[in-house]
């Protein structure tokens, strides 16, 4: 059975500038690997428009299925999250579901840097390690959050479509969930419940399945299957 959340395929659209500079950034730090997502943050209007490799399209796909991980507290603060030891019981009280999934695929450290344009937040970029003695990579790493993240946000706006102010596509691109919110959408209609409780369903459905959430959307969306409402007819 696959980790809950890999992706092994390229991201839709991941630019040349954006998967380059993140490899240069990964080689630099020592990191292991990256996912870059931009949008308003939590599970609603967020897109992932690069992963570096399966380990990190899983904390990503982590992140959105539980919702919690230390790209949402980067959101959530707009300030860089480090994390030198996932394993460690302040990172556990943090977030209670994430972390004992992050560490069970192998993750040891992560850092969550803001990413921002003229007009204010743009998303995040997650730099995790497999090992935990990168703990002083990261200590280095979280020192120049600054210097990664304008890097990043250049290489994310020579790659993606201009339209938007100050440069920024009008919509985030790359998204490698298409079928989630149409699933959602769906099934808001079909129980009479609000969206954000449908998704989250779906999300809890993929975490139980070990499946990734657009697989259960996919699904869905195609009528190959049905996802029952509880006994006291909810969604959740």
């Amino acid at each position: 059975m696959a980790e809950p959340g890999v992706h092994t395929g390229p991201v839709p659209g991941d630019g040349p500038a954006i998967s380059r500079t993140c490899g240069q950034l990964c080689d630099e730090l020592v990191a292991d690997g990256v996912g870059v997502s931009v949008g308003g943050g939590g599970r609603t209007g967020t897109a992932v428009v690069h992963v570096s490799d399966p380990l990190g399209a899983a904390v990503e796909e982590l992140q959105f299925v539980l919702g919690e991980g230390p790209a949402l507290t980067c959101f959530a603060t707009g300030r860089p999250v480090h994390v030198p030891d996932l394993a460690a019981t302040v990172a556990l009280g943090r977030w209670p579901g994430f972390v004992p999934e992050a560490t069970r695929i192998g993750v040891a450290a992560l850092l969550s840097v803001p990413l921002y344009v003229a007009t204010g937040f743009l998303g995040t970029a997650t730099f995790h390690w497999r090992r935990r003695e990168a703990r002083a990579l990261t200590r280095a790493a979280a020192a120049l959050t600054v210097e990664l993240a304008d890097r990043i946000v250049v290489a994310y706006l020579s790659s993606a479509p201009a339209g938007g102010p100050a440069g920024v596509p009008r919509q985030p691109w790359g998204e490698h969930r298409p079928d989630v919110h149409v699933a959602a959408g769906m099934l808001s209609a079909q129980w009479g419940v609000a969206p954000d409780q449908a998704l989250s369903r779906l999300c809890a459905t993929a975490f139980v399945e070990q499946s990734t959430v657009q697989e259960v959307a996919h699904d869905v969306v195609q009528r190959r299957r049905t996802l029952p409402q509880d006994r006291d007819g909810t969604a959740c």
